[in-house]
Parts: structure tokens; sequence; C-alpha cells
């Protein structure tokens, strides 16, 4: 059983109380509906964090109208607190709704406001009230009682000024390239310096579609990855599944085969992972990955879209193909440069 605590457990009220001044504002919802705020979880829409009860989501990233009310409905069936978004938020009556629906409060950072700043003053609140047992998972994995951890993680992760989404294939060969040549350095000089926030997203049934026939090999390891996401594996799938291509289309990833695959990472629950994996879970994920890469132009894999902002404009450009570090390099300094970030 998880270990208790004592100690009273800060409320959604109070950390408006002692936050609200210059860090959050209350949009929609009451506060004191959630008695106790059970952990602070940093929203991402691939590799899922688990979710305490009455937990408060960090929605880092999160503006756009339709994914927050989406994103709230969600939240309302796990029993969470609240959402942060940064402010202004976009208050579309399908958010309003959604809020109103989940009974999920619907919070905004200031404008300017850094999330690490807001986490350092998460951490301050947690660390006296005790929030979040030390078994709890409440940060993509990291225990809730590793304060320290959570704001780090924000901070150096997902308050980074430019995301790159990769729209990929585990079959593809120019995929498993990107994945040794370019990746380890991207990951080296930018994701973790925290410049660049990195997120892969599947193309559905790309290959397997472009072949032809019955095979759904594509869109199974896009199930296989998610499904370990669930138990925050999802890197450790990702690099186990470019392990063990044979080919395109060549039985890499049948089913005896993924779940073989899954035997081999440490700390995955195998069982766990096959309810997910059988049941077919991700599978609309799966296909609005495609949709969503389609929609920004991506007509092949890899493909990745950067996006940052510039004095409040959203910019974004796409890089094609399996291109060498040096693309990246020239493309992300620029961005850099743009914003005004050394």
């Amino acid at each position: 059983m998880p270990a208790s605590s004592s100690k009273p457990r800060a409320s959604l009220g109070r950390v408006l109380d002692d936050l609200g001044a210059t860090l959050l504002e209350l949009v929609l919802g009451d506060p004191e509906a959630a008695e106790e705020i059970g952990g602070v979880v940093i929203h991402d829409p691939v590799d899922h964090p688990v979710l305490p009860h009455r937990a408060l989501v960090l929605g880092v990233g999160l503006d756009d109208p339709d994914q927050v009310a989406q994103l709230l409905g969600e939240l309302g069936l796990t029993g969470a607190a609240a959402l942060v978004v940064r402010a202004p938020v976009p208050l579309t009556p399908a958010v309003r709704r959604a809020a109103d629906a989940s009974g999920v409060a619907l919070l905004g950072l200031s404008r300017g406001a850094p999330w690490a700043h807001l986490a350092a003053m998460l951490r301050s609140l947690l660390a006296e009230d005790d929030v979040g047992a030390p078994e709890d998972q409440s940060l993509g994995g990291l225990p809730s009682g590793d304060l320290f951890a959570v704001a780090n993680a924000i901070a150096s992760l997902l308050d980074a000024p430019i995301t790159i989404e990769e729209f990929s294939d585990f079959q593809c060969p120019f995929c498993e390239r990107f994945h040794k040549d370019t990746e380890p350095l991207l990951r080296q000089y930018y994701i973790d310096t925290g410049k660049v926030r990195f997120v892969y997203r599947s193309m559905g049934n790309f290959v397997s579609g472009n072949i032809g026939g019955a095979r759904t090999e594509s869109q199974d390891s896009a199930l296989a990855v998610y499904c370990a996401g669930e138990q925050n594996k999802f890197w450790e799938m990702h690099v186990a599944l470019f392990a063990n291509v044979l080919g395109e289309d060549a039985g890499s990833f049948t089913d005896k085969r993924i779940t073989a695959i899954a035997k081999t990472i440490d700390g995955l629950d195998v069982n766990q992972f096959n309810s997910c994996y059988d049941s077919g879970k991700y599978e609309d994920r799966v296909q609005q990955d495609l949709k969503d890469g389609s929609a920004a132009g991506v007509t092949g894999t890899p493909g990745f879209i950067v996006t940052y902002v510039v004095n409040g404009e959203t910019k974004t450009k796409k890089i094609d193909g399996a291109q060498p570090f040096s693309v990246f390099q020239t493309e992300l300094e620029a961005a850099l440069n743009e914003m005004g970030v050394q």
C-alpha cells in the first residue's frame, strides 16, 4: 500500500492563495471542489505519465482550444483537480463546456512566467505539505516525493523554446538511419541542454500501407511503443524496436516478435503491455498521428516539424528526410537566434 502522511495536503484553493498574485489565475471551475492535490503531473501527448488522484496537470505547450477541451474531458475521467495552461487561456464554447462537464478547474499561468518558476513554487508547497506518497508516480514516472526532479524536468525539457515533432515509422530504413546517426547528436547538443523538446509520432501504417497487402507492422510497432509509454518505457521500446528491424514488412513486428521485444525491456510489465497491445487501445492515436503529419505536409518518413514562438507568433519549419546533423543544427541555430536565445 502507498505510504501515508499525517500532514494536511495542499488544496487547490491553497495553491491559488499562495501563487495567484503573481503566477496563477483561476479561469474556470471551483478551487474548493478538490479537497487536496495528489501530485503534480506534466501532460505529455506521447508518453503518458501515471496520474495520481486529484492531480494538478501542467499543460506545457498546450494552446490549441480543441486540445485543451479534449484534455479536460480526459482528466475528468481520472479525477484530476486542475489543468494549468499558458495565459491567455483559449475560452471557446467547447473549452467552457468541457470544464463544466469534467469538474476540472482550468488555471492560467501568467504570461512571461516560466514553467520552471511555477514548478519551484509548487515544489515549495509540496515539500511543506508532503503532497504525494513516495511510492506514487506523479511526473512521467518520477516519484512525487522527488521534488527537485519535478522542477528540473520542467525547466530542462518542457520549457524548451523549440519543439521538434518527428513523424516516423519503425520499419523505415531512413528513420533508422536518423535514429542511429542524427538523433544522438540532437540529444547531446539540443535536447539534453533544454533547447529542444523532441516528440516522436508515428505515421500510421505508412510503410506497410505503401507496400500493400494485409500487413500492419508499421501500425503494430507504433501501438507497441505507445503501450510501453503507459509504463514510462516509451523511449526504451523506441530503441528496442529500431534494434530489431529485419526489413520492410519482413516480419520484424509480428505479434510474437513484439512480445519478445517487450520481454527484453527492464522493468516493463509484459502482461500489462500485452493487455494494452492486444486491445488495440492506441489505434485511433496512431491514425491521428498520420492525419496530423499529412496535414502538416509530411509526405514521407522521416519528416520533422520544427515549432517555435517569436514575439507571440508561432513559426514552423519542415525538414524532410534523414538529414545529417548539420542540417538540423543550421535550422535550430537560426530559430534560436531569431528568438534571441543563446
